[in-house]
């Protein structure tokens, strides 16, 4: 199979695993002995130091507290269980969001709290809507992706902090699609939350995630102790833990190299798809994350859903379509260090005979 949905799961890397079952099995000799639980507090704290190397925390800041959870949308509750969100309050986020935080986010709306979604085709513009937003009501929170699920835009987080400061919004960035595929500087983003999970570009097990919470007046009332022990200590496997750890580590070092290799791939596929009758590139006028190509399906023959599923059967091809109502008609093509410059190649040839199927045969 020729797989290139990595924004939705990565292979786990081997010596993931290997940290993860070494870990494990020295913990299972212990288990909650007084000894077993020094030692698991241990290696938490031991992890949360390499995960704070792993991002560039504020300037100026102490590093940001860690805590392990897992995924990205349990980090993401916790984060809405300890803000003290009021009847009343607004909660912005851009439209682009993942379905588990926008679920999060209509569970609000029963409290009396109102959710409002900003968009915009380019930088510029989202800003531009931000403030606007802002200049007529009164939000609390604000929830964006680093990078979008959708169609890997990078949402520029300086200008947004910038913007968010003068409000005194509290900043919570989704940071799934971003960790191990791009750089992670918070370095004047007045963030106060960042999280991310670990099965995607960081190539870790699946059911790990991180919470980064930063030190400011917005987050002091967040008892990040409590959090921790009801999160992590006696509820999530420490070898997990440690893998995860293993695998941003070893991504981090290798991060420009595999950045450089995938805007070859997605310059090679970008130029390749233009060519293509019945779709077209979807893309902000901004900035876009390196392992991301999604394509806009034209006209009304095919759904992504029946498009996709023909490429696996017929072609061995695996790929991401949308059928949400909120992102009609999109499918989604990403890749990794693995993937080969011929299977870019292959997977455009194998789109347009699929095109033609649908679009050029069913129309004679």
């Amino acid at each position: 199979m020729l797989y290139l949905n990595y924004a939705g799961l990565s292979r786990e890397r081997p010596e993931s695993r290997e940290e993860a079952s070494t870990v494990q099995a020295e913990f299972e000799t212990m288990l909650f002995s007084e000894s077993g639980v020094r030692w698991y507090t241990n290696q938490l704290d031991r992890c949360r130091r390499s995960i704070q190397d792993f991002v560039v925390p504020h300037e100026n800041d102490a590093a940001p507290n860690v805590v392990f959870v897992s995924n990205a949308t349990t980090a993401f509750r916790i984060i809405l269980s300890n803000l003290e969100l009021k009847t009343g309050d607004v909660v912005l986020a851009s439209d682009q969001e993942h379905p588990g935080i926008i679920r999060s986010l209509i569970r609000l709306q029963p409290n009396r709290l109102r959710v409002q979604l900003i968009g915009g085709a380019s930088e510029d513009e989202f800003c531009r809507n931000l403030e606007q937003a802002l200049s007529t009501d009164h939000a609390r929170l604000l929830i964006l992706s680093h990078v979008a699920y959708t169609d890997g835009r990078v949402f520029p987080l300086g200008r947004i902090g910038t913007i968010a400061k003068e409000q005194n919004l509290i900043v919570a960035v989704d940071g799934t699609q971003a960790a191990g595929h791009i750089p992670i500087d918070l370095n004047g983003t007045e963030v106060h939350f960042y999280f991310f999970a670990g099965h995607k570009w960081c190539r870790g097990p699946m059911g790990t995630g991180v919470l980064l919470v930063a030190h400011n007046d917005l987050t002091s009332n967040v008892e990040i102790d409590n959090i921790q022990n009801d999160y992590e200590l006696g509820t999530q496997r420490v070898g997990l833990i440690a893998g995860l750890t293993r695998a941003c580590a070893l991504r981090r070092d290798e991060l420009p190299i595999a950045t450089t290799y995938l805007r070859r791939l997605q310059d090679l596929l970008v130029g390749l798809v233009q060519s293509l009758d019945g779709v077209r590139l979807r893309r902000w006028n901004g900035a876009h994350a390196p392992g991301i190509c999604t394509l806009q399906l034209e006209g009304d023959r095919v759904s992504p859903g029946r498009l996709a599923e023909y490429l696996l059967q017929h072609d061995g091809i695996a790929i991401k379509p949308f059928n949400d109502p909120e992102h009609p008609r999109l499918i989604r093509i990403s890749y990794s260090q693995s993937t080969s410059e011929p299977e870019i190649q292959t997977v455009v040839d194998r789109l347009a005979d699929a095109l033609h199927h649908f679009n050029g045969s069913e129309a004679e």
